[in-house]
């Protein structure tokens, strides 16, 4: 083989290689912008009133498994492990109570979507494994996936950047919906510090029917702009 045709074969090499990684990339351009063309607050906004909106709650487990941990390095220390029982007992009822609250609040304020619940203890076995509606709480048909491919987006217990505790829409990719969708509920305000300063009778179901009712009032209102 002579010297040119060394460099010619050398050169087609090349060239072919940069057709395949232009072809890879153009793709991957189409596949992100075909993704960017779904995530936008009008699609969201659309999507979910034909799909599925599922609120991530709070289970506490990891808070739980440390002090459950703590109260068996204190068994000796009876002062101290009554004080732990204390907190783990309380950290329990008011999870139980936010969680069940808000449940039964959606049962008759949201209207907007289907909806259901799941655990974020749960959360990422359920992505993991196709949605399998078996991870959710509700077990009635109505609230339940018709296939791993219907559109859903999740409203997440957690903090927001700015540290106030909130409820988050987010895709299924855990990214912030753009605005103008509405970005967050939040989970207290200074109506219910007023209640529980006054220890109003009721307070933690008022708030939670409060919550539903915005989440409800928000998505409708957003919806009939687009």
């Amino acid at each position: 083989m002579t010297f040119k045709n060394v460099g010619l074969l050398v050169f087609n090499y090349k060239y072919l290689i940069i057709l395949i990684f232009i072809n890879i990339l153009g793709v991957n351009l189409n596949s992100q912008s075909l993704d960017n063309l779904n995530f936008t607050s009008d699609s969201c906004i659309k999507n979910l009133k034909d799909g599925i909106l599922i609120v991530r709650l709070k289970s506490e487990k990891k808070k739980l498994e440390y002090l459950k941990n703590q109260l068996d390095l204190s068994k000796n220390d009876v002062k101290n492990s009554n004080n732990i029982q204390e907190v783990i007992n309380k950290t329990i009822a008011d999870r139980d109570t936010f969680n069940q609250t808000l449940i039964a609040a959606f049962e008759g304020k949201y209207k907007f979507s289907k909806y259901n619940f799941i655990y974020d203890s749960d959360y990422k076995e359920w992505k993991e494994n196709n949605l399998p509606n078996s991870k959710l709480i509700l077990k009635n048909e109505n609230h339940l996936l018709k296939s791993k491919d219907e559109f859903y987006l999740i409203l997440k217990h957690d903090n927001t950047a700015s540290g106030l505790e909130a409820l988050i829409f987010i895709d299924s990719k855990e990214r912030i919906i753009p605005r103008s969708f509405p970005n967050n509920i939040r989970v207290n305000n200074l109506k219910v510090a007023i209640w529980s300063i006054g220890k109003l009778e009721g307070r933690n179901t008022k708030n939670a029917i409060r919550m539903a009712r915005a989440i409800n009032s928000k998505l409708f209102s957003y919806y009939r702009k687009v």
